[in-house]
């Protein structure tokens, strides 16, 4: 059964979860690979990470001349690797109590992935019938 890749955004993501305290909020993307019989699972983790910026004077007077608003902070998605502690507390809230989302969004993209052959099965039938014979 082939597999596909879905890419699943999450905001606020906590990083643990104790006596149903959420702690240390993540932003990111878990890679999920799934096949059409909804089962999945998580190939990687990437998240948000942020630096700020150190913008000169001359950047800043420019900025403000010109009307342009100069972002506080860069923001960069960091990959995880799999076999740090980060990587695991996020797997375990995605897998644990997030599960339930996840299997969602795969569900859903499962059901855009069979319309979206549905829809080319129709236009090759269409094509096929507009052929000269």
């Amino acid at each position: 059964m082939a597999r596909q890749t879905l890419r699943y955004e999450f905001e606020e993501l906590p990083a643990f979860i104790d006596q149903g305290f959420e702690c240390g909020q993540l932003d990111g993307i878990a890679e999920i690979s799934y096949a059409s019989d909804g089962e999945w699972f998580i190939r990687d983790i990437g998240l948000v990470g942020a630096r700020k910026n150190k913008h000169t004077l001359e950047q800043r007077l420019a900025a403000i001349q010109s009307g342009v608003h100069l972002p506080i902070y860069d923001r960069k998605l960091m990959w995880l690797d799999s076999g740090t502690p980060i990587f695991s507390m996020v797997y375990d809230v995605l897998d644990g109590a997030w599960n339930d989302k996840l299997s969602e969004a795969v569900a859903e993209q499962i059901a855009k992935d069979r319309e979206s052959a549905a829809d080319d099965h129709a236009d090759y039938i269409r094509e096929r019938r507009r052929e000269p014979a």
